[in-house]
Protein backbone atom coordinates (compact mmCIF):
# COMPACT_ATOMS: atom_id res chain seq x y z
CA UNK A 1 0.00 0.00 0.00
CA UNK A 2 1.16 3.36 -1.03
CA UNK A 3 2.86 5.40 1.97
CA UNK A 4 0.54 8.08 0.04
CA UNK A 5 -2.18 6.57 1.01
CA UNK A 6 -2.20 6.02 4.27
CA UNK A 7 -0.71 7.72 7.01
CA UNK A 8 1.91 6.61 9.43
CA UNK A 9 -0.14 8.11 12.35
CA UNK A 10 -3.46 8.89 13.41
CA UNK A 11 -4.20 12.64 12.37
CA UNK A 12 -5.56 14.12 15.56
CA UNK A 13 -8.38 16.83 14.89
CA UNK A 14 -10.37 19.32 17.78
CA UNK A 15 -14.27 17.55 18.40
CA UNK A 16 -15.57 21.21 17.37
CA UNK A 17 -14.25 20.62 13.56
CA UNK A 18 -15.91 17.11 13.18
CA UNK A 19 -18.70 18.30 11.35
CA UNK A 20 -16.37 20.80 8.98
CA UNK A 21 -13.95 17.70 8.40
CA UNK A 22 -17.21 15.68 6.76
CA UNK A 23 -18.47 18.67 4.80
CA UNK A 24 -14.87 19.65 3.62
CA UNK A 25 -13.86 15.33 2.66
CA UNK A 26 -17.31 13.88 1.82
CA UNK A 27 -18.74 13.50 -1.42
CA UNK A 28 -22.40 11.74 -2.07
CA UNK A 29 -22.62 9.62 -5.95
CA UNK A 30 -24.96 6.80 -5.74
CA UNK A 31 -27.93 7.80 -7.44
CA UNK A 32 -26.96 7.53 -10.96
CA UNK A 33 -25.78 3.72 -10.48
CA UNK A 34 -28.71 2.11 -8.94
CA UNK A 35 -32.59 2.80 -9.40
CA UNK A 36 -33.24 6.73 -8.66
CA UNK A 37 -35.50 9.08 -9.45
CA UNK A 38 -35.48 13.17 -9.91
CA UNK A 39 -36.66 15.51 -7.19
CA UNK A 40 -38.72 16.75 -8.90
CA UNK A 41 -40.70 13.38 -10.15
CA UNK A 42 -41.16 13.07 -5.86
CA UNK A 43 -42.36 16.90 -5.84
CA UNK A 44 -45.48 16.47 -6.86
CA UNK A 45 -46.26 13.52 -4.65
CA UNK A 46 -44.62 14.36 -1.37
CA UNK A 47 -46.83 16.56 -0.15
CA UNK A 48 -49.83 14.92 -0.43
CA UNK A 49 -48.47 11.56 0.52
CA UNK A 50 -46.67 13.12 3.90
CA UNK A 51 -49.76 15.16 4.92
CA UNK A 52 -53.75 14.49 6.21
CA UNK A 53 -56.24 16.82 4.80
CA UNK A 54 -56.90 19.12 8.63
CA UNK A 55 -59.78 18.44 8.90
CA UNK A 56 -62.81 15.91 11.10
CA UNK A 57 -63.65 12.76 9.74
CA UNK A 58 -66.88 11.88 10.23
CA UNK A 59 -66.68 8.29 8.63
CA UNK A 60 -65.56 5.49 10.48
CA UNK A 61 -64.17 1.96 9.97
CA UNK A 62 -66.85 0.41 9.41
CA UNK A 63 -66.46 -3.43 10.30
CA UNK A 64 -63.29 -2.70 11.81
CA UNK A 65 -64.88 0.49 13.91
CA UNK A 66 -65.48 -2.68 16.62
CA UNK A 67 -62.29 -3.69 16.79
CA UNK A 68 -60.01 -1.57 19.31
CA UNK A 69 -57.89 0.94 17.94
CA UNK A 70 -54.75 -0.49 19.09
CA UNK A 71 -55.47 -3.42 17.15
CA UNK A 72 -56.18 -1.72 13.78
CA UNK A 73 -53.17 0.02 13.89
CA UNK A 74 -51.84 -3.29 14.66
CA UNK A 75 -53.07 -4.57 11.53
CA UNK A 76 -52.22 -1.43 9.50
CA UNK A 77 -48.36 -1.73 10.04
CA UNK A 78 -48.37 -5.46 8.81
CA UNK A 79 -50.21 -4.78 5.57
CA UNK A 80 -48.40 -4.70 2.48
CA UNK A 81 -47.09 -1.13 1.40
CA UNK A 82 -49.62 -1.03 -1.80
CA UNK A 83 -52.45 -1.92 0.30
CA UNK A 84 -51.69 0.74 2.85
CA UNK A 85 -51.79 3.53 0.17
CA UNK A 86 -54.99 1.35 -1.42
CA UNK A 87 -56.54 1.64 2.28
CA UNK A 88 -55.22 5.46 2.91
CA UNK A 89 -57.79 6.43 -0.10
CA UNK A 90 -60.87 4.83 1.37
CA UNK A 91 -61.99 7.68 3.23
CA UNK A 92 -60.53 11.21 5.32
CA UNK A 93 -60.30 8.68 8.84
CA UNK A 94 -58.39 5.99 6.95
CA UNK A 95 -55.90 8.45 5.66
CA UNK A 96 -55.81 9.84 9.47
CA UNK A 97 -55.03 7.18 11.16
CA UNK A 98 -52.31 5.87 8.80
CA UNK A 99 -50.98 9.24 8.43
CA UNK A 100 -50.83 9.12 12.38
CA UNK A 101 -48.38 6.16 11.90
CA UNK A 102 -44.91 6.73 13.11
CA UNK A 103 -43.54 3.87 10.60
CA UNK A 104 -45.25 5.44 8.06
CA UNK A 105 -44.83 8.67 8.48
CA UNK A 106 -40.70 7.87 8.77
CA UNK A 107 -41.27 5.97 5.10
CA UNK A 108 -42.71 8.71 3.42
CA UNK A 109 -39.98 10.49 4.65
CA UNK A 110 -36.64 8.96 4.41
CA UNK A 111 -37.76 6.44 1.75
CA UNK A 112 -39.23 8.07 -1.09
CA UNK A 113 -36.67 6.95 -3.29
CA UNK A 114 -37.32 2.43 -2.33
CA UNK A 115 -41.16 3.37 -2.22
CA UNK A 116 -41.35 4.50 -5.46
CA UNK A 117 -39.32 1.89 -6.66
CA UNK A 118 -41.03 -0.90 -4.60
CA UNK A 119 -44.36 0.89 -6.21
CA UNK A 120 -43.15 0.78 -9.95
CA UNK A 121 -41.88 -2.66 -9.79
CA UNK A 122 -44.80 -4.45 -7.67
CA UNK A 123 -42.29 -5.75 -4.78
CA UNK A 124 -44.60 -3.59 -2.68
CA UNK A 125 -47.09 -6.59 -2.81
CA UNK A 126 -44.97 -8.63 -1.04
CA UNK A 127 -43.66 -5.70 1.41
CA UNK A 128 -45.48 -4.74 4.79
CA UNK A 129 -45.28 -1.27 6.20
CA UNK A 130 -43.01 -2.99 9.31
CA UNK A 131 -40.76 -4.50 6.74
CA UNK A 132 -39.87 -1.46 5.33
CA UNK A 133 -39.66 0.59 8.33
CA UNK A 134 -37.45 -2.42 9.43
CA UNK A 135 -35.14 -1.85 7.09
CA UNK A 136 -34.78 1.91 7.48
CA UNK A 137 -33.88 1.34 11.10
CA UNK A 138 -31.17 -1.68 9.72
CA UNK A 139 -27.54 0.05 9.60
CA UNK A 140 -25.29 -2.47 8.20
CA UNK A 141 -24.98 -4.52 4.87
CA UNK A 142 -26.83 -7.98 5.59
CA UNK A 143 -23.86 -9.90 3.90
CA UNK A 144 -20.38 -8.11 5.08
CA UNK A 145 -21.59 -6.27 8.18
CA UNK A 146 -20.55 -2.98 6.66
CA UNK A 147 -21.96 -0.12 6.79
CA UNK A 148 -25.53 -0.15 4.34
CA UNK A 149 -26.67 2.41 1.83
CA UNK A 150 -28.22 0.13 -1.05
CA UNK A 151 -31.19 -2.01 -0.96
CA UNK A 152 -31.47 -5.35 -2.83
CA UNK A 153 -35.18 -5.25 -3.86
CA UNK A 154 -35.99 -9.07 -4.53
CA UNK A 155 -33.95 -10.41 -1.39
CA UNK A 156 -35.03 -7.12 0.72
CA UNK A 157 -31.99 -6.81 2.41
CA UNK A 158 -29.76 -3.79 3.25
CA UNK A 159 -26.03 -4.51 1.77
CA UNK A 160 -22.94 -2.40 0.76
CA UNK A 161 -21.77 -1.52 -2.43
CA UNK A 162 -18.95 -3.70 -2.42
CA UNK A 163 -21.48 -6.73 -2.00
CA UNK A 164 -24.06 -5.67 -4.37
CA UNK A 165 -21.49 -5.92 -7.12
CA UNK A 166 -20.17 -9.59 -5.77
CA UNK A 167 -22.12 -11.04 -3.20
CA UNK A 168 -23.83 -14.22 -4.55
CA UNK A 169 -26.72 -13.20 -3.13
CA UNK A 170 -27.12 -10.62 -4.61
CA UNK A 171 -26.89 -11.35 -8.23
CA UNK A 172 -29.37 -10.65 -10.40
CA UNK A 173 -30.14 -11.54 -14.24
CA UNK A 174 -32.66 -11.06 -16.88
CA UNK A 175 -35.13 -13.72 -16.79
CA UNK A 176 -34.02 -14.48 -20.43
CA UNK A 177 -30.91 -15.23 -19.33
CA UNK A 178 -31.37 -17.22 -16.58
CA UNK A 179 -33.51 -19.27 -18.20
CA UNK A 180 -30.82 -20.08 -20.81
CA UNK A 181 -27.97 -20.19 -18.07
CA UNK A 182 -29.68 -22.85 -15.88
CA UNK A 183 -32.05 -24.72 -18.64
CA UNK A 184 -34.90 -23.70 -16.74
CA UNK A 185 -38.64 -25.55 -17.80
CA UNK A 186 -41.40 -22.80 -17.95
CA UNK A 187 -42.69 -24.36 -14.50
CA UNK A 188 -39.16 -23.92 -12.99
CA UNK A 189 -39.66 -20.36 -14.52
CA UNK A 190 -42.35 -19.50 -12.78
CA UNK A 191 -41.31 -20.35 -9.64
CA UNK A 192 -38.88 -17.46 -9.68
CA UNK A 193 -39.49 -14.21 -7.83
CA UNK A 194 -39.08 -11.64 -10.21
CA UNK A 195 -40.22 -7.93 -11.48
CA UNK A 196 -39.48 -5.84 -14.61
CA UNK A 197 -36.90 -3.21 -14.35
CA UNK A 198 -37.11 0.23 -14.49
CA UNK A 199 -35.40 2.63 -17.23
CA UNK A 200 -32.34 4.53 -16.30
CA UNK A 201 -28.23 4.68 -16.00
CA UNK A 202 -26.34 1.78 -13.93
CA UNK A 203 -23.48 0.90 -12.60
CA UNK A 204 -20.59 3.14 -11.93
CA UNK A 205 -17.76 4.45 -14.15
CA UNK A 206 -19.08 3.00 -17.47
CA UNK A 207 -23.25 4.14 -17.28
CA UNK A 208 -25.18 1.87 -18.88
CA UNK A 209 -28.35 3.20 -20.36
CA UNK A 210 -31.26 0.63 -20.04
CA UNK A 211 -34.34 2.31 -22.28
CA UNK A 212 -36.67 -1.14 -21.64
CA UNK A 213 -38.25 -2.84 -18.85
CA UNK A 214 -36.16 -6.36 -18.58
CA UNK A 215 -37.77 -9.03 -16.65
CA UNK A 216 -34.85 -9.67 -13.67
CA UNK A 217 -34.46 -12.32 -10.93
CA UNK A 218 -31.98 -13.84 -8.51
CA UNK A 219 -28.82 -16.41 -9.75
CA UNK A 220 -28.98 -17.87 -6.46
CA UNK A 221 -32.65 -19.01 -6.50
CA UNK A 222 -32.60 -20.11 -9.87
CA UNK A 223 -29.78 -22.16 -8.89
CA UNK A 224 -31.50 -24.14 -6.28
CA UNK A 225 -34.71 -24.43 -8.58
CA UNK A 226 -32.53 -26.15 -11.34
CA UNK A 227 -30.54 -29.06 -11.04
CA UNK A 228 -27.83 -27.72 -13.64
CA UNK A 229 -24.88 -25.84 -13.23
CA UNK A 230 -25.07 -22.93 -15.12
CA UNK A 231 -24.01 -23.49 -19.09
CA UNK A 232 -21.97 -20.20 -19.00
CA UNK A 233 -20.04 -18.07 -16.15
CA UNK A 234 -22.42 -15.61 -15.25
CA UNK A 235 -21.40 -12.13 -13.82
CA UNK A 236 -18.18 -11.68 -15.58
CA UNK A 237 -19.73 -8.82 -18.41
CA UNK A 238 -20.73 -5.19 -17.80
CA UNK A 239 -24.12 -6.44 -19.42
CA UNK A 240 -24.34 -8.63 -16.58
CA UNK A 241 -23.04 -6.90 -13.98
CA UNK A 242 -25.87 -4.37 -14.91
CA UNK A 243 -28.52 -6.19 -13.36
CA UNK A 244 -27.45 -5.87 -9.66
CA UNK A 245 -27.76 -2.58 -9.91
CA UNK A 246 -31.14 -2.63 -11.82
CA UNK A 247 -32.10 -4.35 -8.70
CA UNK A 248 -31.28 -1.91 -6.28
CA UNK A 249 -32.15 1.31 -4.44
CA UNK A 250 -30.35 3.67 -1.92
CA UNK A 251 -31.82 3.83 1.26
CA UNK A 252 -30.85 6.03 4.66
CA UNK A 253 -30.62 4.74 7.46
CA UNK A 254 -32.44 5.43 10.09
CA UNK A 255 -31.62 5.73 14.04
CA UNK A 256 -34.70 5.18 16.01
CA UNK A 257 -32.81 6.64 19.00
CA UNK A 258 -31.36 9.96 17.56
CA UNK A 259 -34.74 10.17 14.71
CA UNK A 260 -31.72 11.15 12.48
CA UNK A 261 -30.57 10.02 8.88
CA UNK A 262 -27.36 8.56 7.58
CA UNK A 263 -26.48 8.67 3.51
CA UNK A 264 -23.34 6.47 2.61
CA UNK A 265 -21.01 8.93 2.33
CA UNK A 266 -18.10 8.69 -0.01
CA UNK A 267 -14.28 9.58 0.70
CA UNK A 268 -12.76 12.41 -1.27
CA UNK A 269 -9.35 11.65 -0.23
CA UNK A 270 -9.59 8.10 -1.60
CA UNK A 271 -11.25 9.79 -4.74
CA UNK A 272 -8.32 12.13 -5.34
CA UNK A 273 -5.77 8.75 -4.67
CA UNK A 274 -7.21 6.99 -7.33
CA UNK A 275 -7.25 10.64 -9.54
CA UNK A 276 -3.49 10.52 -8.60
CA UNK A 277 -2.64 6.99 -9.73
CA UNK A 278 -1.22 6.77 -5.82
CA UNK A 279 -3.47 3.91 -5.70
CA UNK A 280 -5.51 1.86 -8.33
CA UNK A 281 -2.91 2.28 -11.23
CA UNK A 282 -1.76 -1.74 -11.34
CA UNK A 283 -5.54 -2.27 -11.54
CA UNK A 284 -5.73 -3.25 -7.39
CA UNK A 285 -9.27 -4.29 -7.10
CA UNK A 286 -9.02 -3.37 -3.13
CA UNK A 287 -8.42 0.60 -4.62
CA UNK A 288 -11.58 0.56 -6.05
CA UNK A 289 -13.57 -1.04 -3.02
CA UNK A 290 -11.91 1.81 -1.43
CA UNK A 291 -13.11 4.59 -3.74
CA UNK A 292 -16.12 3.02 -3.73
CA UNK A 293 -16.95 2.37 0.41
CA UNK A 294 -19.62 4.90 1.97
CA UNK A 295 -19.44 5.77 5.90
CA UNK A 296 -21.47 6.58 8.13
CA UNK A 297 -20.12 10.46 9.44
CA UNK A 298 -18.16 8.81 12.61
CA UNK A 299 -17.04 6.27 10.38
CA UNK A 300 -15.85 8.49 7.81
CA UNK A 301 -14.22 10.23 10.26
CA UNK A 302 -12.41 7.12 11.77
CA UNK A 303 -11.35 6.48 8.20
CA UNK A 304 -10.15 10.40 7.94
CA UNK A 305 -7.39 9.82 10.61
CA UNK A 306 -5.73 7.29 7.94
CA UNK A 307 -6.42 8.68 4.99
CA UNK A 308 -3.74 10.89 4.02
CA UNK A 309 -5.46 12.42 0.57
CA UNK A 310 -8.29 13.57 2.77
CA UNK A 311 -5.76 15.59 5.33
CA UNK A 312 -4.36 17.11 2.54
CA UNK A 313 -7.92 18.27 1.51
CA UNK A 314 -8.90 19.21 4.94
CA UNK A 315 -4.84 21.34 5.71
CA UNK A 316 -5.82 23.35 2.24
CA UNK A 317 -9.48 23.94 3.57
CA UNK A 318 -8.59 26.36 5.86
CA UNK A 319 -10.19 24.18 8.53
CA UNK A 320 -13.64 24.16 6.21
CA UNK A 321 -13.80 27.67 5.26
CA UNK A 322 -13.52 27.34 1.58
CA UNK A 323 -13.59 23.96 -0.68
CA UNK A 324 -9.87 22.16 -1.52
CA UNK A 325 -9.04 22.98 -4.72
CA UNK A 326 -7.96 19.63 -5.36
CA UNK A 327 -11.08 17.97 -5.46
CA UNK A 328 -11.77 16.01 -8.39
CA UNK A 329 -14.59 16.86 -10.46
CA UNK A 330 -16.68 13.68 -9.33
CA UNK A 331 -16.01 14.94 -6.08
CA UNK A 332 -17.00 18.09 -6.38
CA UNK A 333 -20.42 17.12 -8.45
CA UNK A 334 -21.27 15.45 -5.22
CA UNK A 335 -19.89 17.50 -2.77
CA UNK A 336 -21.84 17.85 0.68
CA UNK A 337 -20.42 20.98 1.52
CA UNK A 338 -24.06 22.58 1.68
CA UNK A 339 -25.30 19.59 3.16
CA UNK A 340 -23.34 19.28 6.43
CA UNK A 341 -24.01 22.26 8.51
CA UNK A 342 -21.82 23.48 10.96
Amino acid sequence: MSSKYRSDTPFKFAEEHRNLIVRTISYIDYRHSVISFSRTEHTNVSQSISTAFPRLSRVGFGVLGRIPLELVIKILTYLDIRSIFAIRQLNLKFRQIIQSLKQFRVVVLHGLDLLCASLRTGIAFDVTLWDFYDLLCTKNCGICGAFGAYVSLLTWKRCCFKCMRKAPEIQMLSLTRLQKAFDLTKAQTRQLKSFKSLPGKYLWDDLVTSNRRIAIASVQQAALISSNAPSFIIGRSNHDKKFNFMGACALPYYDKRTEQVECGLLCSGCELAIDKSIIGRRGEDWAQEARQKEYTRDGLLEHFQWCEQAQILWSSSDEGSRKPKELTERARRGSCWTVVSN
